[in-house]
Order: structure tokens, then C-alpha cells, then sequence
């Protein structure tokens, strides 16, 4: 298990005590920080021995503090390996519950826990990613009943990064997060390059995490996060979308973010409008620089077509429960 930290003081206890009470023999922890400022890391190291830890040298984000964590127990001859923000609580058996149900579907290459609202765990913070035709992403069923999921294990386009049990195979066969996203959407690229290469994805709502979200990055404020989002879109769909599609993202993109730079900017949140319209100018710029490699990846075959939301632009507010592709009992 990898939890990344940064600066995660007032996070942390919650989340390692849990992992403690969780249950699921034979499970070891890794806690990797990404120099925090804030005792974070000296305090789990004394609080928590039993746990090992591992500190990188800068901060390199979220992609970037996992890989290194994903890469020092890959090292190793684990099977699975739990990829958990530290700003959760894992529910007693949550753990095994994930496992089992990879050990019953060798077809699925990974799977995520229910994660609910901490605040409120009778909602849904994330049944799942959600994808629409110009690169950005969103929760399933965020801010929904949980009854709107159901118990039942079900296919999702793409599993978070807040919470995910992946097989160290596919890890080792289709890379891990890609750096240069360095927070935001890192976790769809992932799923997208995990379809490609023939895995399923699911959720499995039995399996529960409480979530309290943004936890590390409220510091960067709105408008930067904005532009990781914004900026990361446009990696997305280079990163994975086939030709024609990409263009039609592109062609939809731009014209739409630009619009809502400028409605932000003329009524009055003028910093979240200059950062979407930033990231535009920057995701433009990378898509010229990038278009040999993406040729490249053009031919692979794209498997994640059909759970594609081509007509959004902006994330909607998900309400309809995703429909199962097949029984899958625990």
C-alpha cells in the first residue's frame, strides 16, 4: 500500500488509524512524503513504526510522490498494491474486499472502493471517473444517495486515484501515472492506458472509503487548481484519444474554456479566468510540441470509446446510476 503525504498534519491520524483497524492480513503500509513543512512526516515515523516510511527530497506532486512510492514496492514481489490519498478513512475490511474481487476476475486490472463524503457519509464523493469529449473528468454519482450505486460491482471508465487496488502487473506493463499531469487527471490517464491495453475497471461499492477531498491542494486556492484541470484536459486527450476525436476535442475545447475564462473574468473572478484561459494557451503549445509522439500513439486501439461522454464539454453533475455490464458477485 502506498499513502502519499504533504503536509498532511491534521489528516494523517485519522487515516493511519484506520489503516490500523482495517484488518486485511499480510497488508504493508508505505507512507511517502513529499517535503512537508508541517512535522507531518516526523510525527508518523514516531507514531507509527510499524508502518514503513520513505521521504523524497522535493515536492513532486501527486504523480510523481506515488511513483516513487509505487516504484520501491514494485520492487518487491507483492501481487496487488492500494494507491490511498492520506485525507481518507478505510472502512474495516475494505481492503480485502477489493482484493477478493480481483482474485475472482483476473480480467480486471483494477478496481476502487465506494468513496463517501466524510462530512456525509450517506453521499457518494466518487462512484468511479467519468470522461467527457474534450479531456476533462468528473465523480460518478458525487453528491448522490449511496443507494444510487447499489452493492453490486460495476464497470467504471476510470478508477481514482484517491482510492485503488491495481495489479503490479499492469502496472509493470502499462507505466505508471504519467509526471507531467503532476495532479489532476494523472488517474484517468492511467485507467485510459489500462483499457487500451484490454483490462476492465471497476467499482465495488461494498468496499467503502471515506473521503474528506482537496485536503493537500486547498492550499494552491481555486484558480490554480482550475489550472491543473484545464491544463490536464488537453493531456488527456493527446495522451490517449484516436485522430478524429482529437480534433474534435480541440475544436470544442478551446472555444469553450475561452468562453468561460471571459465569463469569469467579467464577473469578477478574474484570477479562475486567467488561469483557464493560461491553461489554453499552454495545452495548445503542448499539443504542437507533441504531435509526433501522439501519431505514435495513435495506433494503438482506443477500448474506452464507448464509456466516453462525447457530447459534454464541462462536467455535468452526474445524477443516473452506470449502468452494470454483467453479474459480478463478490
Amino acid at each position: 500500500m502506498v499513502v502519499l503525504n504533504y503536509n498532511g498534519l491534521k489528516v494523517n491520524e485519522a487515516c493511519l488509524n484506520s489503516l490500523r483497524q482495517e484488518g486485511t492480513p499480510g497488508v504493508e503500509v508505505l507512507f511517502v512524503d513529499n517535503d512537508s513543512t508541517d512535522g507531518s512526516f516526523e510525527k508518523a515515523q514516531q507514531e507509527y513504526p510499524e508502518f514503513v516510511h520513505q521521504q523524497n527530497g522535493t515536492n513532486l506532486f501527486f504523480a510523481g510522490g506515488n511513483n516513487r512510492g509505487l516504484e520501491t514496492v514494485l520492487s518487491g514481489d507483492t501481487e496487488f498494491i492500494f494507491i490511498l490519498n492520506n485525507d481518507t478513512v478505510v472502512e474495516p475490511g475494505c481492503i480485502d474486499r477489493l482484493q477478493t474481487f480481483l482474485e475472482r476476475h483476473p480480467e480486471v486490472g483494477a478496481c476502487q472502493p465506494l468513496l463517501c463524503s466524510m462530512d456525509n457519509p450517506e453521499k457518494i464523493a466518487s462512484g468511479g471517473c467519468r470522461l467527457g469529449g474534450v479531456g476533462k473528468a468528473w465523480d460518478h454519482a458525487c453528491g448522490q444517495p449511496l443507494e444510487t450505486v447499489g452493492d453490486k460491482p460495476y464497470q467504471v471508465l476510470g478508477v481514482t486515484g484517491g482510492a485503488m487496488l491495481v495489479r503490479t502487473s499492469v502496472l509493470r506493463s502499462v507505466g505508471l501515472f504519467d509526471e507531467s499531469f503532476q495532479m489532476y487527471f494523472e488517474d484517468v490517464d492511467l485507467s485510459l492506458r489500462m483499457r487500451n491495453a484490454g483490462w476492465e475497471l471497476y467499482c465495488v461499492p461494498t468496499a467503502r472509503v471515506l473521503h474528506k477531498g482537496s485536503a493537500s491542494t486547498v492550499a494552491l486556492g481555486m484558480w490554480r487548481r482550475a489550472y491543473y484541470c484545464e491544463r490536464n484536459s488537453y493531456r488527456v486527450m493527446l495522451n490517449n484519444f484516436p485522430p478524429g476525436r482529437l480534433a474534435m476535442g480541440y475544436a470544442r475545447g478551446v472555444p469553450l474554456a475561452i468562453v468561460a475564462s471571459a465569463y469569469n473574468i467579467l464577473t469578477g473572478r478574474w484570477r479562475y479566468g486567467w488561469s483557464i484561459l493560461k491553461a489554453v494557451l499552454l495545452g495548445v503549445l503542448d499539443g504542437i510540441a507533441s504531435l509526433p509522439q501522439v501519431w505514435q500513439q495513435r495506433k494503438r486501439p482506443c477500448r474506452f470509446e464507448e464509456r466516453v461522454d462525447w457530447k459534454v464539454g464541462y462536467p455535468p453533475c452526474p445524477t443516473e446510476p452506470m449502468e452494470d455490464t454483467r453479474p459480478t458477485g463478490q
